[in-house]
């Protein structure tokens, strides 16, 4: 990951050209902190292309390791319309289990799929290059992602889970470089 961030420069809504937001809305510190890096980072706001890097095959031994869990999640009935998209250490999507064709369908027009990378230098704020760069866990609601195309989701992120889900079957850890994000899309 590329470093583009200096903490010391002020933001406003204005000056990161976030249009989306109200006047009255109260921004998260971690998500002004993310916009600054996504804009000190050249992300424009109308952005639509993404890195592609087809050679998912590295992740191989890491997906044959958490398939059966990935299949386990994508089966859970939910009643909302959610996807799980297990990334690897670069931001890079390595696959994706959604539980409708018409998620399905909008995760490809905004490019959720293996081997996009959706690192904060090219995607900005979202929570799967969120997270790298937080450090933990975190939560980006629709118009809390920088680039437009991503502002019908809301999405939940964390680095490796350490403990198992309650329920019926343990959610086992990823790998130390792997990274689990929920999406949900309105």
């Amino acid at each position: 990951m590329q470093a583009c961030s200096n903490p010391a420069q002020p933001v406003t809504r204005s000056s990161l050209a976030i249009a989306s937001l109200s006047a009255s809305q109260v921004v998260r510190t971690e998500i002004i902190s993310s916009w600054r890096r996504s804009k000190l980072c050249g992300v424009a706001p109308t952005d639509s292309e993404l890195p592609f890097r087809p050679d998912v095959t590295r992740a191989d031994r890491l997906l044959r390791a958490a398939r059966p869990v990935l299949d386990w999640l994508a089966e859970q009935p939910g009643g909302v319309a959610a996807t799980v998209v297990p990334a690897d250490a670069d931001a890079r999507v390595i696959d994706r289990r959604a539980e409708s064709q018409d998620l399905n369908k909008a995760l490809d027009r905004v490019l959720v799929a293996p081997g996009f990378s959706y690192a904060e230098e090219h995607a900005g704020t979202n929570v799967i290059g969120s997270v790298l760069e937080a450090g933990g866990p975190i939560v980006v609601a629709g118009s809390e992602h920088f680039r437009d195309n991503l502002q019908d989701f809301t999405c939940v992120g964390a680095r490796r889970p350490r403990a198992g889900l309650t329920g019926q079957r343990p959610l086992v850890p990823l790998s130390e470089r792997a990274y689990l994000v929920g999406q949900f899309w309105r």
